[in-house]
């Protein structure tokens, strides 16, 4: 058969399995089951041109639809001598169809090729336009979902309603409820067959059997394939977020919202319920898992991977600690430091934050009705420092943190841990001039557990943040935080801020500083105010600035370059944005 007439033929039992509105009225003049039996002659038949050349009035055209009309009963009839011996009750059960739609044809047209001819067209035509519609309206529907937070509503055989995400994931979103409903029309159409007690007619008459197991193992691998894929989306989103927060955080940026991340998870979430739901003891699967019995097994078990890929990303810090500290000393102790390659003695002090400086923390899974089942057995939090942890070390066991653990679980707070009246009782803090590059971040260990899986861990870091002892720190440790929180990425485990940065990037973030004091409003900076900004940073001379020479070598006079003022870079930056704040 020519490879396009099969691929139409595979077309139409598609569309007549998805009943799609116009196939219950296509085949009322010409019988479906003749139709697709005899398809490969059938396609053969420039139908068209024969139905207008008797419009025509051509004698030609009128002999060739007689003998089309001929053809057709002939090939049936050889159909028929063909099985006419067969025990086979499949085959017999096609036969008496068989015989059924040559009796309709040879009453309804027997008098009259020129009227079967019409019919034949009519209806090859009708197929051709249901075809090219229902791609066309597949098209325009992924078409009118590419815009900035759509709201789309979906309730095709009650599956959820995704609503207001962004552009990229709203469309995958939108694929994969698709998969989903054709695999769940598919599965619906396959359990009517067996439950009607006439499958074994019916799959002959609309599909060979494993054409019809096929597909719909097909659409399950389709399905699957673009769920994993989803899952990657996601953990890029909670990336693209945290680095959102982080700017937000050192008002380099607009405000991170949570929300539009939360309703992503929470509509593939939702999804993801739906299709694990059909493994309960529900009708849906119950037949194809009888023949299909370990495939099924395999997909389910796909499925809970996705859910454990998904736990695995979804844990995000809703509410970060302080992002500045004081601290007190309690003691100190001796301890031999590794710096600058060479071993010296350095003083370990103890401290521990000053009571009036507790703070509250939380973090939260994100996932909607797929975390139903979801179970937070335990939430654990400890601090570490960026230094121990780009070396691999693990916390500091004399570290000690108090404070109270709040489970939340209800409609307005799903799977949230709340740390309230935080204090550091006692940590260690290496004494050296460099303060400001000592970050600390809270390690959140959640201990979660759900049915099909058992036990696991996930885990998140806090933002970077560091401890003063005085107040003349403060603008130092303000100045590191925007220095790293801007322009690195605080999760790829590295966790490396640079001594030097482009120029450039300085300027970027200075004039992004300046515009986040109004976000509503923007302030932007002007050419020459960008170049006189380049001329007041140290060290600018190559290309580069130090963050030493940001934060705390003192400025250089306008008029006399070789005198010093008694003041940082930073220092007179953040008096000017405090003078035009106000």
């Amino acid at each position: 058969m020519d490879p396009n007439k099969k691929i139409k033929k595979e077309k139409i039992k598609l569309l007549t399995l998805r009943n799609v509105e116009g196939t219950q009225t296509l085949y009322t003049q010409i019988p479906f089951f003749m139709r697709t039996r005899l398809a490969q002659m059938i396609d053969s038949i420039k139908w068209e041109e024969i139905k207008h050349g008797c419009e025509s009035y051509n004698p030609r055209s009128f002999q060739e639809a007689k003998e089309k009309f001929c053809d057709v009963l002939r090939k049936i009839d050889e159909y028929l001598e063909k099985g006419r011996n067969t025990k086979n009750e499949v085959e017999t059960d096609s036969l008496m169809l068989m015989r059924t739609d040559r009796n309709f044809i040879t009453v309804t047209y027997g008098n009259d090729p020129v009227k079967f001819v019409t019919a034949m067209a009519d209806c090859i035509r009708k197929e051709d336009e249901l075809i090219d519609h229902y791609i066309l309206e597949d098209e325009n529907t992924n078409e009118s979902t590419s815009c900035i937070d759509i709201n789309v509503e979906v309730s095709t055989n009650n599956l959820p309603v995704i609503e207001q995400v962004t552009e990229s994931v709203s469309q995958e979103l939108l694929d994969i409820e698709k998969n989903i409903d054709e695999l769940q029309k598919m599965l619906t159409s396959y359990n009517s067959l067996i439950g009607a007690n006439s499958y074994p007619l019916l799959d002959e008459f609309i599909f060979d059997p494993d054409e019809l197991h096929s597909s719909i193992l097909n659409h399950f691998d389709l399905m699957l394939d673009t769920m994993m894929k989803y899952v990657q989306v996601l953990s890029m989103k909670v990336a693209e977020f945290r680095v959102a927060k982080a700017r937000a955080n050192v008002h380099v940026g607009p405000k991170a919202k949570l929300d539009p991340l939360a309703k992503s998870f929470s509509a593939f979430g939702e999804l993801l319920q739906t299709v694990l739901n059909w493994f309960e003891p529900t009708e849906l699967l119950k037949y194809f898992q009888q023949n299909y019995e370990e495939e099924m097994k395999r997909k389910e078990s796909i499925l809970y991977q996705i859910k454990i890929d998904l736990l695995k990303c979804n844990l995000v810090v809703y509410k970060q600690p302080k992002d500045l500290m004081s601290i007190e000393s309690v003691g100190n102790k001796k301890g031999k430091e590794e710096s600058s390659g060479s071993d010296k003695l350095k003083t370990k002090r103890k401290y521990r934050t000053k009571k009036k400086n507790t703070f509250e923390t939380g973090v939260r899974l994100l996932g909607g009705s797929c975390l139903k089942d979801v179970q937070i057995d335990k939430a654990f939090m400890y601090l570490v420092a960026e230094r121990d942890k780009a070396e691999g070390k693990e916390r500091d066991q004399s570290t000690v943190l108090t404070f109270l653990t709040e489970y939340i679980n209800d409609e307005n707070f799903p799977h949230h841990v709340i740390f309230k009246n935080v204090a550091i009782e006692s940590f260690s803090r290496v004494e050296q001039n460099h303060i400001y590059k000592q970050f600390f971040r809270l390690v959140y260990d959640v201990y979660i557990s759900f049915k099909g899986i058992g036990k696991m861990k996930v885990q998140t870091l806090s933002l970077p943040f560091m401890f003063n002892t005085g107040s003349n720190q403060i603008l130092e440790l303000i100045a590191a935080r925007m220095w790293y929180c801007a322009n690195f990425d605080l999760y790829d485990g590295r966790f490396h801020c640079d001594d030097s940065l482009d120029v450039e990037i300085v300027l970027k973030m200075l004039a992004d500083r300046v515009a986040n004091l109004n976000p509503a409003n923007p302030r932007l900076l002007y050419q020459d105010e960008v170049e006189f900004l380049q001329t007041r940073l140290p060290n600018s001379s190559n290309g580069k600035v130090t963050m030493q020479g940001f934060i705390k070598d003192k400025m250089k006079k306008t008029r006399a370059a070789d005198q010093e003022l008694g003041f940082s870079f930073h220092t007179w930056f953040y008096a000017v944005l405090y003078c035009i704040k106000n």
